[in-house]
């Protein structure tokens, strides 16, 4: 719209209008005009050119339409007739203040509807989709780990550590501990990484689920530290 011309609504009739703050002018931006090509009278944008089916106009209905849908509808005197921006015919009741479909959703706007739905699901999915695998890396980052501490007995571990003399940095079986908990520790880190890159959003589960994990994998990493300092402590 040109900054010239400012639209309002006519609340008696319910249509828009429009006012040229320039010289003053004034007039319906839908007014009715004859097709040239098909001779049926539609409506005409004032200042797109657009026309439009005398039924798809937003605003109150003015024509024999109304006179029509009155009698097949059986409006009473409180009720007006008018379009929405959709086309789509309704009765407003001033006395209740309640309305009412006269005619079906358009075709048009149903397949908007129902793509607007379609996506609604498809995003949905994807949600889930992601949420689940999410929660997957946090399972799968403390299985790893659970195992190797299973495979290399981590209470035996410690207990055993109690058994080594002290200078005994050079001897095989504190190596093969120090290996273990080396292995320990990089994995621990490389959980953590991978639970730190897991976007969690607004989501409150995989929040949840991420805090226990980071809490459960923070108690290895210490209980880890600890037999390396007991560890070092047997070679001095």
């Amino acid at each position: 719209m040109s900054e010239e011309w400012v639209s309002a609504l006519d609340e008696k009739t319910g249509q828009t209008y429009i006012f040229n703050t320039s010289s003053g002018e004034t007039k319906w931006l839908w007014s009715k005009s004859k097709d040239e090509k098909t001779g049926d009278v539609v409506f005409r944008n004032a200042l797109t050119g657009d026309i439009k089916p005398e039924d798809q106009v937003g605003g109150k209905l003015t024509s024999q339409k109304e006179d029509e849908l009155r009698k097949k509808h059986k409006l009473t005197e409180h009720e007006e007739v008018y379009t929405n921006k959709e086309g789509r015919i309704y009765a407003y009741n001033s006395k209740t203040g309640k309305s009412r479909w006269l005619s079906p959703m358009p075709k048009s706007a149903k397949r908007k509807a129902s793509a607007a739905k379609a996506v609604a699901r498809i995003a949905a999915v994807v949600r889930t989709y992601l949420i689940t695998r999410q929660l997957e890396n946090f399972s799968k980052a403390l299985k790893g780990i659970d195992e190797l501490r299973k495979t290399y007995d981590i209470e035996k571990l410690s207990e055993g550590m109690d058994s080594l003399k002290n200078g005994s940095a050079n001897s095989q079986e504190h190596k093969e501990v120090q290996t273990k908990l080396i292995a320990m520790s990089e994995m621990i880190t490389q959980a953590l990484l991978k639970v730190d890159s897991v976007e969690a959003g607004n989501n409150h589960l995989i929040r949840h689920r991420r805090r226990k994990t980071v809490a459960k994998l923070l108690k290895y990493a210490d209980e880890t530290d600890e037999l390396k300092t007991k560890l070092k402590n047997t070679a001095k």
